[in-house]
């Protein structure tokens, strides 16, 4: 029996590149589709060779589908600015201006087209409806109706056997993402997401902050870009990181946060005096900004983490 067959929308990007991976775990020979469609971005097209050869995908398209044209997005015309302000979150921040028009129904259909041809018994997507600021062509009502059309618009479809629209990250987080990549060999440093199309990712730009907030929150903060390795990131923009500060808290300097999940360390002198003996013999400054709070790390019962160091500091326990 031969091995059934999947077209793979392969751009060149994280998303695109865990699909891929994905459809080969799921038993399929894949057949990699990627567009020239005017995006700013075409440094993406060298990354889509690179994971199709990692792959080991010999069968591998590239079509030409000048959206452009018409510009109406800020990937397609470079007369617009990109967005550089963060993911926003919540449905007032809108549709932002990298929405290019009509792209993924262009893209599907002609996947389809591709998969009739060939035989392919589905379409592998990389599509997401979390992180994607509410793109409208990357939700799953979106995929339904089109997987109906396949069903309707197609000699196969009308046969009972219309390829399969597969989405496997539609509902993933960008962390999830990323751990799903790592998991499934995806090589990350190979892949391009950043939407300005210079020789290096540029770090600002929304992509590059989504990518780069989730490989640091995953625990790969080597995988992200030089300005994510060295920048805090959220909804309101980089901020630098502060290194005596975990992330997750918002405390200035001279008020070291509280141990709230310690009952030995929640708040008063005790506490106070514990966070500058530390900060006295230079722990907080030797852990990286990644390492969860303290708390998370010395608090799991009765602090047994904490209370194994204070045995060799019996002059400093409170």
């Amino acid at each position: 029996m031969s091995q059934p067959r999947a077209i793979v929308l392969l751009s060149g990007g994280l998303d695109s590149a865990t699909a891929a991976a994905q459809a080969i775990a799921d038993g399929y020979g894949v057949i990699a589709l990627s567009f020239n469609y005017g995006q700013r971005h075409q440094r993406e097209l060298e990354a889509a060779r690179a994971v199709a050869g990692h792959f080991a995908i010999a069968d591998h398209h590239f079509i030409d589908v000048n959206l452009a044209q018409w510009g109406a997005s800020s990937l397609t015309d470079l007369t617009q600015t990109l967005p550089q302000d963060g993911p926003q979150d919540g449905a007032e921040s809108g549709i932002p201006s990298t929405y290019v028009p009509g792209r993924n129904t262009v893209f599907i259909a002609l996947a389809l087209a591709l998969a009739e041809a060939k035989g392919a018994e589905a379409v592998y997507l990389g599509i997401n409806a979390v992180d994607y600021s509410g793109y409208p062509d990357c939700r799953p009502e979106y995929l339904a109706a089109f997987q109906q059309l396949a069903q309707l618009s197609s000699k196969a479809g009308l046969e009972g056997h219309a390829p399969k629209l597969v989405a496997p990250l539609v509902m993933d987080s960008k962390v999830d993402i990323v751990r799903r990549a790592i998991a499934l060999g995806v090589p990350i440093e190979q892949t391009w997401s950043c939407y300005q199309g210079g020789a290096e990712p540029c770090g600002r730009c929304d992509s590059c902050r989504i990518r780069d907030r989730a490989l640091v929150e995953a625990g790969y903060p080597n995988l992200a870009t030089a300005t994510g390795q060295g920048m805090r990131l959220g909804s309101s923009g980089l901020q630098p990181i502060h290194p005596k500060i975990s992330p997750q808290r918002s405390a200035p300097r001279d008020h070291p946060p509280e141990i709230t999940h310690c009952p030995k360390f929640s708040n008063g002198a005790a506490g106070v005096m514990w966070h500058s003996v530390i900060s006295a013999m230079g722990v907080i400054a030797a852990i990286p900004w990644t390492t969860p709070p303290l708390e998370t790390l010395f608090a799991p019962r009765l602090c047994p983490g904490l209370e194994s160091l204070a045995a060799s500091l019996p002059l400093w326990w409170p």
